[in-house]
């Protein structure tokens, strides 16, 4: 009797035991029981296997903050395109903390590439008026090699303005790819005019027309075309035959037509920029502009300066159409589009 009573005493023992180890597994217990056995520990190897593939699949988490798209941009893109050059001066404002905020296109009106305007070359010349008119055609003088080591070492002798620049001075291979004609298509750059050839021309045919007309010589053509070109003195001679009437209409026109291919061929109207923004620029002014002192901020080069002056100036002396930069203002300032690195801050003293 005894015995028996001790067994049912022992048997409620166990199960209050086992209920007290059941409430332990249920709960979030540090002490646990880990079956070991070979094919219970190569199951859960499988399973900790696929659990790891899916939280490694990029379709299931996708990182968009700002810095981190801008990252993932940079890896996907070549290392030498202007585009890079804009997303790294893009992540330098985030992480500076910059106020001022990065630009490569404004509002959808100004950023929209214009009507081409065909630049045209040579000139009409007949002996009845109007002498001197423009033809379909372009002068090509900024194919040659001659013309890309001028504007090389224009580039070396006043230092780099832009990333462009940086980068084509930074080697000897990089010079001769200039020099040999790859480098401008495989950095997505061009060479672009600071005053365009299609103004250029047209500024010269009206000037011609003038002269034949019985004007006299204008110091605010001659000084705008000593800047373009540099200071060249055949410039300055094929202005003087143009200025010069009694050198009848077929010598004035031959001038006119040197004098557009000299210019196109001038290294102090060129600058190394992004091509598809000189696209957008088309035949206005674009201006040469120092972006070595801060990503998205920049001033414009003395000789870009003074080409725009003179130009204006003859819009004032002459009555020659003048059409100023693509330009906006904000709270932040003056914007002002430039093939060098797309919009540019500049400081709003420097009137267009």
């Amino acid at each position: 009797m005894n015995i028996y009573t001790d067994k049912t005493q022992e048997n409620k023992n166990q199960s209050v035991a086992g209920c007290i180890f059941q409430k332990q597994s249920s709960s979030k217990s540090t002490f646990q029981f880990i079956d070991n056995r070979s094919q219970v520990f190569q199951k859960r190897k499988f399973q900790e296997m696929a659990n790891n593939h899916i939280q490694k699949n990029p379709l299931q988490y996708i990182d968009n903050r700002p810095e981190t798209i801008i990252q993932r941009k940079l890896k996907e893109m070549a290392n030498n395109t202007p585009q890079v050059y804009q997303l790294k001066a893009s992540q330098d404002n985030q992480q500076t903390k910059r106020t001022i905020p990065f630009r490569v296109n404004l509002s959808p009106k100004l950023s929209k590439v214009e009507k081409t305007v065909v630049q045209r070359y040579p000139i009409s010349t007949k002996e009845t008026s109007p002498h001197f008119s423009s033809t379909r055609g372009r002068p090509s003088e900024r194919n040659r090699k001659t013309v890309r080591e001028a504007i090389l070492d224009d580039i070396i002798s006043k230092g780099p303005k832009n990333d462009l620049e940086k980068k084509l001075i930074s080697s000897q291979a990089e010079k001769d790819s200039f020099l040999n004609g790859a480098w401008l298509s495989s950095n997505n750059a061009d060479l672009c005019h600071k005053n365009s050839i299609s103004d250029i021309e047209n500024v010269l045919v009206r000037y011609g027309n003038n002269i034949m007309a019985g004007g006299a010589l204008d110091l605010h053509t001659q000084y705008w075309v000593n800047v373009v070109s540099g200071g060249d003195t055949h410039a300055v001679s094929l202005f003087q035959i143009i200025s010069d009437k009694s050198q009848g209409v077929q010598k004035i026109g031959r001038a006119i037509n040197d004098l557009i291919k000299l210019l196109d061929s001038s290294a102090a109207n060129y600058y190394p920029g992004i091509n598809y923004v000189n696209r957008s620029v088309s035949f206005r002014p674009d201006p040469h502009v120092d972006m070595t002192t801060v990503a998205d901020e920049g001033s414009l080069t003395p000789r870009s300066r003074e080409i725009l002056d003179h130009r204006k100036a003859l819009a004032t002396s002459g009555g020659y159409p003048y059409t100023a930069p693509r330009i906006d203002v904000d709270s932040y300032g003056q914007w002002v589009q430039t093939s060098s690195a797309g919009y540019v801050l500049v400081d709003p003293t420097q009137k267009f």
